[in-house]
């Protein structure tokens, strides 16, 4: 064989060489990497297996995945909190005739899901000359004519639990005032009221009792 045959053959070779020399480099560097990175061993099959690939991308989906199911269960049992408490607890009305103060009946009777009650007995309807109780005491001079007899007194209260109502109204027309008021239904024939300004702490408990015999001269109508 000539030199210059042997040179050929030579330089033939070395580039035969060069690539896989080369190849065991990268390979020799990613295990010294892998080793000097223990999170990166978890990895390390992706160097050999041609479907690490997609695994990989099955390992970030189901990641991704068990990050979101927490926050979801939290919106889930937030949104169901909201629903809950956007209906208020349901409280029958409690119909019939209540004695308010052994002095005034009221009927209650529901308006617009709400609590309210209007005067349908006064133990005194009528002035000495006869005419119909009017609204002397009203701060409101436009409305001391008008007369008690079929008034609404009581309204606004809102359900606030089985047989209980809250934040409600309650005129009174002995003094004029209008108060805040709560109330229950502590039994069938009895219903419980605080009514108070502001602190009901400071307010006065009234007793309302359903269906009283009431004389039937003093009946509004």
């Amino acid at each position: 064989m000539s030199s210059r045959s042997a040179w050929a053959n030579l330089r033939f070779e070395d580039h035969l060489s060069r690539p896989a020399q080369a190849g065991a480099a990268v390979v020799e560097g990613l295990k010294q990497s892998d080793n000097a990175n223990p999170a990166r061993q978890r990895w390390k099959p992706c160097l050999r297996r041609p479907y690490c690939h997609v695994v990989s991308q099955e390992g970030k989906i189901s990641s991704l995945l068990t990050m979101m199911r927490w926050p979801l269960r939290t919106i889930s049992a937030g949104l169901l909190l909201i629903v809950i408490h956007s209906f208020p607890a349901s409280s029958q009305v409690p119909e019939g005739t209540w004695l308010l103060a052994n002095k005034i009946a009221i009927q209650v009777f529901d308006c617009s899901g709400l609590l309210c009650g209007r005067i349908v007995w006064l133990l005194r309807p009528r002035l000495p000359d006869g005419q119909p109780d009017l609204d002397h005491h009203n701060p409101d001079p436009a409305l001391q004519q008008r007369p008690l007899c079929g008034l609404t007194i009581i309204w606004g209260l809102q359900p606030d639990g089985p047989s209980q109502w809250s934040s409600g109204s309650l005129y009174d027309p002995e003094d004029g005032a209008t108060y805040d008021v709560t109330a229950e239904l502590t039994d069938p024939n009895t219903i419980s009221a605080r009514v108070y300004r502001g602190t009901p702490l400071l307010g006065r408990t009234e007793i309302l009792i359903r269906d009283p015999p009431l004389g039937s001269d003093a009946h509004c109508g």
